[in-house]
């Protein structure tokens, strides 16, 4: 991605503050959408901050939860604050979480505008950067730390499950593109589905497959037997 900060005017109203995945994807899509802004990380001098918040800019502060209040202390105190935590909330920040998976390869401008943002603080994205038009809801804040595992669940949780049985089955011989085929399918199918689409011994009651799946997984993956034991109980919560 350029950096496009020299060619933007000197009195851009948005100041993304940070390196990592969120500043430089949000940063494309601003540029995407020639919207002006600039750009400040902690690599750089504090002075050139300073400088950048003298217009008054509303901040955009992606950086990681851990350094968001102190940060804030410290260098932001009065400005208007926004920041893309999905389990944290501030009462004097605003909260505006992308339900979305930011990976080192940039977006096209399709995937960024149907990304939908959990905002605490403010009733619409629009609210607080009204260029763009993207999908928005509203999380209480004594909801977050709940809706922020259950992403991660979903998310890196399901990617560390694939990945294990990925690893497992490559020890049977089975080719990494016969299993990607396989949860290509496993994801379209919930997608048009939802949870009728799945298949296997849970929804049979197959006892006896069920047997000898815990029993295989007991042997090579003790791990994964567990895995499989917690999820087979869900499956049964969730009919």
């Amino acid at each position: 991605m350029q950096n496009k900060e020299n060619s933007q005017p000197s009195g851009s109203s948005y100041l993304t503050i940070g390196s990592g995945r969120v500043a430089r994807h949000l940063s494309f899509y601003f540029e995407i959408l020639k919207i002006p802004f600039q750009t400040w990380n902690r690599s750089q001098p504090l002075e050139e901050l300073s400088t950048k918040l003298l217009l008054k800019p509303t901040v955009l502060l992606a950086i990681s939860d851990q350094a968001l209040f102190p940060f804030y202390q410290e260098h932001l105190q009065g400005f208007k604050v926004v920041h893309f935590s999905g389990a944290l909330h501030f009462p004097d920040m605003i909260a505006c979480h992308p339900l979305m998976t930011f990976g080192p390869t940039l977006y096209d401008l399709s995937t960024y505008q149907n990304i939908h943002f959990a905002l605490t603080g403010a009733s619409s994205l629009q609210e607080i950067i009204p260029e763009l038009s993207n999908p928005s809801f509203v999380m209480r804040a004594e909801d977050k730390a709940l809706y922020h595992a259950l992403c991660v669940l979903s998310g890196a949780g399901t990617q560390t499950l694939w990945s294990l049985c990925q690893k497992q089955l490559q020890s049977l011989n089975v080719p990494p593109e016969a299993f990607l085929g396989y949860i290509r399918q496993i994801f379209n199918n919930y997608q048009s589905l939802g949870a009728q689409g799945q298949t296997g011994p849970w929804g049979r009651k197959d006892l006896l497959t069920i047997q000898n799946n815990l029993m295989a997984l007991e042997e090579r993956n003790p791990l994964l037997m567990r895995v499989y034991q917690l999820l087979q109980e869900g499956h049964h919560d969730n009919h």
